[in-house]
């Protein structure tokens, strides 16, 4: 797992990052002393740990782990999903474990992701519902021993 840009990153993202920026010939002399630059310029590699929320590769759906919430809907639902765009349809890989705090609220998350929505409201579309409980889903198998 990397620290980079204010960003946390999974160790596929992190390591293509440190490539393209030593292509570049942007990175540091020694990227192994992480005390003589900053995670702005170059990635930094960061303890895993817990975190007080669902957290996922700062790489978004352009993470190299992404992930299809296609795949945690259900048949109607992933039939919407696919009509969302990428930014919408792939989620970064998922990182770290949740403290106590971070379960508590995952599992209201999931619930409010899951509640019924009015017909009549329109930000809140069939499509975006579908990824919202898809991404719930999602947590619950990830998270779901914690929950």
């Amino acid at each position: 797992m990397y620290v980079y840009q204010a960003e946390v990153w999974c160790d596929a993202c992190g390591a293509d990052i440190r490539a393209a920026l030593k292509k570049a010939r942007k990175a540091p002399a020694d990227p192994r002393d992480e005390r003589s630059y900053d995670s702005d310029d170059y990635p930094k590699c960061a303890p895993e740990g817990d975190s007080d929320s669902p957290q996922h590769c700062g790489g978004h759906h352009d993470c190299l782990s992404r992930v299809d919430l296609a795949t945690y809907a259900s048949k109607r639902g992933a039939k919407l999903v696919r009509t969302l765009e990428d930014r919408l349809r792939y989620v970064g890989a998922p990182l770290e474990e949740l403290t106590y705090e971070g379960a508590i609220y995952t599992r209201e998350c999931i619930a409010e992701m899951r509640a019924p929505y009015m017909l009549a409201d329109p930000l809140n579309t069939h499509a975006i519902k579908a990824r919202q409980r898809a991404l719930a889903n999602l947590w619950e198998e990830i998270w779901g021993s914690s929950l």
